[in-house]
């Protein structure tokens, strides 16, 4: 059995599952970090942190770029794939129902009073954290 080497792009950095298999990637230079632990690049990438060219980088020729966001042109033979989803009112109610439940958490790495809108954006813009970065007003 093949073990697919797929590389997830995140705006925080910490790893998932097993390492031979996956691997989350914080910042944005992304190709070069993921190239540090799969030197060939990865089978395949999920871009949630809308990287694109950056991102495109880490991928191996003839790899799998999948994004949630507009996808680039395809470089080296990598195909690319784009997921988008629709607004689906009984699914956000659930997730209201669930969060006022308290059964749905959401780490927060930090939290700024609405006067400190520059400081939160340049913690979230870093991208060292891990949780949500939360303004309170």
């Amino acid at each position: 059995m093949k073990v697919s080497r797929v590389a997830l792009v995140w705006m925080s950095s910490h790893r998932v599952g097993n390492s031979r298999s996956s691997l989350v990637v914080g910042g944005t230079d992304s190709g070069a970090a993921v190239r540090q632990v799969l030197p060939d690049g990865a089978d395949g990438l999920i871009d949630t942190a809308s990287l694109a060219g950056a991102a495109l980088g880490a991928i191996r020729d003839g790899g799998r770029y999948v994004t949630t966001t507009m996808a680039p042109e395809s470089v080296r033979g990598v195909s690319i794939a784009g997921i988008y989803a629709r607004p689906d009112a009984a699914a956000l109610a659930t997730l209201v129902d669930m969060a006022s439940a308290g059964r749905l958490h959401t780490p927060v790495a930090r939290e700024f009073d609405m006067s400190e809108v520059r400081a939160a954006y340049q913690e979230f813009a870093a991208g060292n954290h891990r949780g949500r970065i939360v303004l309170t007003f």
